[in-house]
């Protein structure tokens, strides 16, 4: 949150690159402020480069497959052929 609240960078890029809703950024921002986020993570154990490569991995699986459907359901859609006065279209 620091870099946001510094003015670095701006909430949506930030929300992009961690691929989180930018509401999920905003109320983040939100407790900040209030400074409620200062205890948050004390208690995690860190991740291990396989855990994190995991995690990084499936979001990207996950990301995929939505792109698969959405062009597979493109490609399911029928054609309409629209017949007017002047021809086909």
């Amino acid at each position: 949150m620091r870099p946001i609240l510094e003015g670095k960078e701006r909430a949506i890029d930030v929300a992009r690159r961690l691929s989180l809703p930018a509401k999920t950024i905003g109320n983040w921002l939100s407790k900040a402020r209030e400074g409620k986020l200062n205890h948050v993570g004390a208690t995690r154990r860190e991740i291990s480069e396989q855990e994190a490569e995991l995690s990084r991995l499936r979001r990207e699986n996950a990301e995929l497959r939505m792109k698969r459907a959405r062009l597979n359901s493109r490609r399911a859609r029928p054609i309409r052929i629209i017949e007017t006065q002047e021809g086909l279209h």
